[in-house]
């Protein structure tokens, strides 16, 4: 066979020699691949060329294959079904997959969702390991590097050159203990200004600073909490405030005797969205656990209403 580079060969060919190897005749050969038999024929031309030997050769009124041929046959049949396994879509059995799935997210939408999710794959798919991290500052860089499979947050101005799925409306409330001085006969401006407020360094926090700032209204706050958890136990027990997404509010309440109020402003463009990498999009384990988060966060939906 002369010396041929790999992007000059057509896979076609190779098709084309397994069916006159195996039924060594031209006419039939044309029969199995549903092709004329002047097609077939120029394609045993041109592997001729390509193998630098005849394949076949006459013998009487038939055709016998050449030493080389037959030494094609005995590997030909495998290598071309290794081609076909290549083009296969992966096999994906959930109770048996094995994978390491890394998802970066705010404490809330963990409490909320993730918990839920590892508790189904608990069940339904074992062999999934989760890592769970909170980095708004280098999610997305670990979204490209693959050291994060899926972001799950409030995302303003996220890339555009990731896949992003909306899983709820984010709705802000103010939160504190029951009865609060603040919220009696209806929350004011006034009364939300007026109190101090703890603070949880998360992305919707960072917009409604931003909201509040436009607007020229100044919060005063008294504490920096790291979670919401800990934000709603120290409200709980103080006069403090705090602000939370509708979803997360309904969750504090598990933990906490509080009650929620509407802002006295609205703030629009919120939304808690899941974000992955096009590396990952037509990933089977990927697949899952992204729609399964789609149907937890509907089944949530539907328990608050």
């Amino acid at each position: 066979m002369h010396e041929v580079e790999l992007a000059e060969i057509d896979l076609n060919l190779l098709v084309a020699l397994e069916a006159l190897l195996r039924e060594e005749s031209v006419s039939r050969a044309a029969d199995r691949l549903g092709r004329s038999q002047p097609a077939v024929s120029r394609s045993l031309a041109r592997l001729r060329v390509m193998f630098d030997d005849p394949l076949l050769v006459a013998s009487g009124r038939n055709l016998v294959l050449t030493e080389r041929a037959i030494e094609l046959r005995a590997k030909l049949a495998p290598v071309l079904e290794e081609i076909c396994g290549l083009l296969e879509p992966p096999s994906f059995d959930l109770a048996t997959a094995k994978a390491q799935f890394a998802i970066d997210c705010p404490t809330a939408a963990s409490m909320i969702l993730v918990t839920r999710l590892i508790g189904q794959a608990a069940a339904e798919a074992p062999g999934i390991e989760f890592k769970l991290s909170n980095n708004p500052v280098g999610r997305y860089a670990a979204l490209r590097t693959g050291e994060v499979d899926l972001v799950i947050d409030t995302l303003v101005n996220a890339p555009e050159d990731f896949y992003r799925q909306r899983l709820y409306e984010n709705k802000l409330l103010c939160v504190c203990r029951p009865g609060h001085p603040a919220a009696q006969g209806g929350l004011t401006l006034e009364n939300y200004v007026a109190w101090p407020h703890v603070r949880i360094d998360t992305s919707t926090t960072a917009v409604l600073e931003t909201y509040l700032a436009q607007l020229k209204i100044e919060c005063r706050w008294a504490v920096c909490a790291a979670s919401y958890v800990t934000a709603a136990d120290i409200v709980s027990r103080t006069d403090y405030l705090v602000t939370l997404p509708e979803f997360g509010t309904d969750e504090a309440m598990r933990f906490c005797q509080l009650e929620s109020h509407p802002l006295p402003f609205e703030v629009g463009g919120l939304g808690l969205d899941q974000l992955w990498h096009e590396r990952s999009h037509r990933d089977p384990t990927h697949r899952w656990v992204r729609n399964a988060i789609v149907e937890i966060a509907k089944e949530r939906l539907r328990d608050s209403t």
